[in-house]
Parts: C-alpha cells; sequence; structure tokens
C-alpha cells in the first residue's frame, strides 16, 4: 500500500504487508518477499474480525452508546 496515514492503521510494514515509501520495484519485491504469507493473512483476518466486521463494529457503537446513558 501507499505510504498514508490511514494504512499505517492496518498494515505493519514487514509483518502484514508492505508500506511503499518510495516507486522502486526491486526493493519492493525483496521486502515482499521476505513476509511470510501465512503470517500475513492470519494476522490480517485477525485485524478484519476485530476491527473491520459489522459484529466488531456494532460491538464498538453499543460500548460507546453504554457509555453516553450511564
Amino acid at each position: 500500500v501507499s505510504d498514508l496515514p490511514a494504512n499505517r492503521e492496518w498494515i505493519t510494514a514487514g509483518k502484514n504487508g508492505l508500506i511503499v515509501e518510495n516507486y522502486e520495484l526491486e526493493p519492493a519485491l525483496n521486502q515482499l518477499n521476505s513476509i511470510s504469507l501465512e503470517a500475513a493473512a492470519k494476522q490480517n483476518l485477525e485485524i478484519i474480525e476485530n476491527r473491520a466486521t459489522k459484529a466488531a463494529n456494532r460491538a464498538k457503537f453499543y460500548a460507546i452508546y453504554d457509555r453516553l446513558i450511564r
């Protein structure tokens, strides 16, 4: 992904993806090849389940709502 603050909320460079700071192909491919695809996929699924599903966002909404009414 491109090097934007929003992308850094989801991607840890070298762990679950690649943040491209410049547009040189060879260094980016070398970094990408060093990432374990299985570990990255597992971490990305956990991130999605915890932060991007309807259930996760519903729980966050209910927590905010509960704090406001108490």
